[in-house]
């Protein structure tokens, strides 16, 4: 019995030690820098928006998909699996050998999905916009990453460095 309460505890500890010691995490364990990465007055926080073009005007958007209706989670879920960190070695969303081709395929993709509901089809296009906040949550910066042309249903990077 004492084999299997080890064997239980190294399940768990084993795979944790390797997030403290590489400062990396992924799923299954979290898709959230909770143990390996430390907040202090240098860390910026982002936020994705969705904004929708419509005959009217504007419109802010949701992604929806059906198994995942936490927004906290499908903000997540974007950032480390889609989207991506820009930042080295950034605890989550890293993509090895990232390309503009890449991303705008994973983009592609996710739109494909996520904006697949029927209101979304009075929609032209869609902007997908970042913005950064610093430590106190203030807005320091924000950039349209690229468009969604809901006719073609191709993600266009638009997004250039300064």
């Amino acid at each position: 019995m004492k084999k299997y309460a080890v064997f239980i505890i190294l399940l768990f500890v084993l795979p944790n030690l390797y997030s403290v010691i590489f400062g990396h995490e992924s799923y299954p364990f979290t898709p959230a820098p909770m143990f390996t990465h430390y907040v202090d007055e240098k860390s910026d926080f982002y936020e994705f928006l969705f904004f929708g073009e419509t005959d009217t005007g504007e419109v802010k958007l949701k992604a929806r998909h059906q198994h995942n209706t936490s927004v906290v989670s499908q903000n997540r879920f974007f950032f480390d699996q889609i989207y991506g960190s820009v930042e080295h070695n950034y605890p989550i969303g890293t993509v090895k050998e990232d390309s503009k081709k890449a991303f705008e395929t994973r983009l592609t993709q996710f739109f494909n999905i996520y904006f697949d509901y029927p209101e979304a089809s009075k929609i032209r296009q869609i902007k997908l916009v970042v913005n950064k906040y610093d430590y106190n949550y203030k807005l320091t910066d924000a950039h349209v990453v690229g468009i969604y042309d809901n006719q073609t249903k191709q993600f266009t990077h638009t997004w250039e460095k300064n």
